[in-house]
């Protein structure tokens, strides 16, 4: 499963995908001058022949002709992994879903707050 895992890992960089994007979150509000910044992340836990599990099917059944095209992965284990899917005894987890908050300056300090900054993803 490790390796199926680093393949997919490697493939979505290649692809701009940013998996650890959650840890940017917070000091990204920082840097736009939002103060009491905090959040959350939260992950689904889930076995095989579950509604979680079939997305992960329906998603790599998809993607499967890019992703072993991309030399990442290959049909053994896009098999493997598809199979964990149906398996009800097998459990995992989805990656971590963040959501940051963070409050604008109390109205005096707003002056200094860089107004033009734009937060992009």
């Amino acid at each position: 499963m490790r390796s199926f895992w680093d393949g997919w890992l490697e493939w979505s960089r290649e692809r701009g995908i940013d998996y650890q994007i959650g840890r940017t979150l917070a000091p990204r509000l920082a840097a736009l001058g939002l103060e009491q910044i905090g959040g959350t992340a939260e992950t689904a836990i889930y076995n095989g022949g579950s509604a979680w599990a079939d997305y992960c099917t329906q998603t790599i059944t998809e993607l499967r002709g890019d992703l072993v095209s991309s030399g990442k992965l290959d049909d053994t284990l896009v098999d493997m992994f598809l199979g964990y899917c149906a398996d009800p005894t097998w459990w995992t987890q989805t990656i971590g879903f963040t959501a940051v908050h963070g409050r604008a300056p109390a109205a005096e300090q707003t002056a200094s707050v860089d107004r033009s900054a734009r937060f992009r993803i």
